[in-house]
């Protein structure tokens, strides 16, 4: 089914307009329909500035429909998913509201030092804080086990409040203690390690 505002039975003579590039001031020619234009002239990508991306904040299939989203769009999409994962651990947790307490403490050190660490992804190392308080409450074995247990139990939670394959891949390779592929996978890795222990020191 084609989103109505995207039909192009219900368009009007404002359809097609033209937008100078803020890089270079060339101009292009824009569809309504168009998420983005590449500037012929300086090869610069340049979002539709009448196309509203609201739906796109929580729509799944945003990236099906726009392509790759704008950054402050794709940002507000993970700050979503992180309420919604938070929320479902703290469900998960129950009554340990000692549990709650930490991993609310350690994500947030998470958020403040990838906020400061160039390379880091945010999202993917508070989602990662999230999961590793629950794996200590709710996996058994040692520490090895338990990184992959949480691994397995993150992936379907992660699905199914709409990440993408590639932030559920970091994310999991983080808890099992793996270096991802991606750009910044190492310093994730010790952005998770600091967090922890200064949520540690921090019992407010």
């Amino acid at each position: 089914m084609q989103c109505p505002g995207q039909d192009s039975r219900y368009w009007d003579g404002a359809a097609i307009f033209e937008y100078k590039c803020p890089k270079c001031g060339n101009t292009l020619e824009f569809f309504k329909d168009d998420s983005k234009r590449k500037c012929k002239n300086c090869g610069n990508e340049v979002f539709n500035p009448h196309m509203d991306f609201g739906c796109a904040s929580y729509c799944p299939y945003a990236e099906q429909c726009l392509g790759n989203l704008p950054p402050e769009l794709l940002a507000k999409k993970q700050e979503q998913l992180i309420t919604k994962v938070a929320a479902e651990v703290k469900r998960l947790l129950g009554d340990n509201f000692q549990a709650i307490g930490l991993a609310g403490r350690v994500a947030r050190h998470a958020g403040v030092l990838a906020g400061e660490r160039e390379g880091s992804n945010k999202a993917v190392v508070v989602l990662a804080a999230y999961f590793q308080v629950l794996a200590a409450v709710v996996c058994d074995g040692g520490a090895a086990d338990a990184d992959k247990s949480i691994s397995e139990l993150a992936g379907p939670i992660l699905k199914r409040h709409g990440a993408n394959q590639g932030l559920n891949d970091e994310v999991c390779a983080l808890l099992q203690g793996q270096e991802s592929a991606a750009p910044g996978g190492h310093i994730n890795g010790q952005i998770l390690t600091e967090a922890r222990q200064l949520a540690a020191q921090d019992k407010g």
